[in-house]
């Protein structure tokens, strides 16, 4: 029987340039062997996706809209890339198309009937004497800062759900090509949600629009507007599934586990780790984990979401590196519990000593970018490691020194062959998308 194959993308911003590039490189050896056709979703069982990752597993499961049998995504690997290093700049603009909705803007009958809140109205008083009285200017400059750090999200997000919802229109989780899973968190009953198209395929009412998946998952808290839909009867407002699992692998097999038992599971019901192959893609960790901490005792609510320079968020930032380390720490001990063999199972490629800088999480100079990218390139270059669970710490692969580009094509072959063995099957080309008999199975 096939092995189960996952790809599973973490969030990141901007740096999903990192996995993006490294998935363009898979791409081409696949083509290599498989012919020019070949594309990355018709080699994966599951592709999860937070954040920037659901956005690129998306990407590369979407049917393009003139292909009647809706075997061809939307974009390549490389297509991707080339996606974010365009449109980054206008997603993440260096100043809003609004740059303050609340400095110097007149007072209304609206404003006047108490539809707006207390502190909105006294910026636009405190602004409209500053404007009017010719106070010094440097006041109105930090009561924008402050507008911008706590009545309103850094951007409004405009760009990215219009170019969104052109991408893929009224398509739906049962559409993909392979199965999608994709995490969020739901603010209107404090959980996690997680998209998944093999549910959607079983119950209607979880047959999500792509786009609302994609524009939830990316909804970064401070960064981008949560993202209020509805589903039939059900109401949400969704916010980035970076909350719950920056990094989606042990999410996508869970998605095995429930949906594909006899493919995964040992007769005597233990999980069977042999028959999975897991392609992990990590958008960087941090090699400076230090904060600034001058004084303990004035490190209040201000200092966690960045004051005084509003830079970072150091508070979103600590939870998304927390959970990332801690799935490598789970699967650190699934592997070494279970006797697996690391690259061969489970292969995870995160670039391990990022800066300050290039961690950012909204950059989107087109310099930058280019950095980034480069970056990807380099990480291909660099010997395959796995996380030590004693050290916490990434380490080479014992007795396995090869590079991650190695590890890739050899990885690339793996799937390939999977692929072939299944050509013999009256539904070859559909066989990623086949499931077991065990319909009725919840998906909590």
């Amino acid at each position: 029987m096939a092995s189960v194959t996952i790809l599973s993308i973490d969030g990141g911003g901007v740096r999903g340039i990192i996995p993006a590039t490294i998935l363009a490189f898979l791409e081409d050896e696949l083509k290599n062997l498989d012919g020019p056709e070949a594309r990355i979703a018709d080699y994966f069982d599951i592709i999860a996706g937070t954040s920037t990752g659901g956005l690129i597993s998306a990407m590369l499961t979407t049917p393009d809209g003139d292909d009647p049998e809706k075997r061809k995504p939307l974009f390549t690997a490389q297509e991707v890339v080339d996606f974010y290093l365009k449109e980054s700049q206008y997603i993440f603009p260096k100043e809003r198309e609004a740059p303050t909705k609340l400095a110097a803007k007149p007072l209304n009958d609206e404003d006047m009937s108490g539809n707006i809140s207390i502190i909105t109205l006294l910026f636009q008083w405190f602004s409209f004497a500053v404007e009017k009285l010719g106070l010094p200017t440097f006041l109105l400059n930090y009561l924008t800062r402050f507008e911008k750090a706590f009545l309103l999200p850094k951007y409004d997000g405009k760009y990215l759900r219009s170019k969104i919802m052109g991408l893929m229109g009224v398509k739906q989780l049962t559409d993909t090509i392979t199965n999608v899973v994709i995490p969020a968190y739901d603010v209107l009953r404090f959980q996690p949600f997680v998209f998944s198209s093999r549910q959607a395929k079983r119950d209607e009412s979880w047959n999500f629009n792509l786009s609302d998946a994609c524009i939830s998952t990316s909804a970064a808290p401070t960064y981008l507007p949560p993202h209020p839909f509805t589903n039939g009867l059900n109401k949400f407002c969704m916010v980035d599934g970076g909350l719950a699992a920056n990094n989606p692998t042990l999410l996508a097999i869970r998605d095995a586990v429930v949906n594909q038992k006899k493919r995964v599971l040992s007769p005597d019901g233990s999980l069977d780790f042999s028959k999975f192959i897991v392609l992990s893609l990590g958008t960087g960790a941090s090699g400076d984990k230090s904060v600034d901490v001058t004084d303990p005792d004035d490190w209040g609510i201000l200092a966690w979401l960045g004051a005084p320079s509003f830079s970072s968020t150091p508070i979103i930032d600590a939870l998304r590196s927390a959970n990332d380390e801690m799935i490598d720490v789970y699967m650190s001990l699934v592997i070494k519990a279970l006797g697996i063999t690391p690259i061969k199972n489970y292969l995870r490629i995160q670039y391990p000593g990022l800066d300050k800088n290039d961690m950012a999480f909204d950059e989107s100079d087109p310099k930058h970018l280019q950095h980034l990218k480069e970056l990807g390139k380099e990480l291909l270059n660099k010997n395959v490691t796995t996380m030590n669970i004693d050290k916490e710490e990434y380490e080479p692969v014992d007795g396995q020194p090869m590079t991650n580009a190695q590890a890739l094509k050899d990885l690339a072959a793996r799937l390939s062959a999977e692929r072939k063995s299944c050509q013999g099957d009256a539904v070859a080309n559909l066989w990623i998308k086949s499931d077991d008999d065990d319909d009725d199975d919840d998906y909590p």
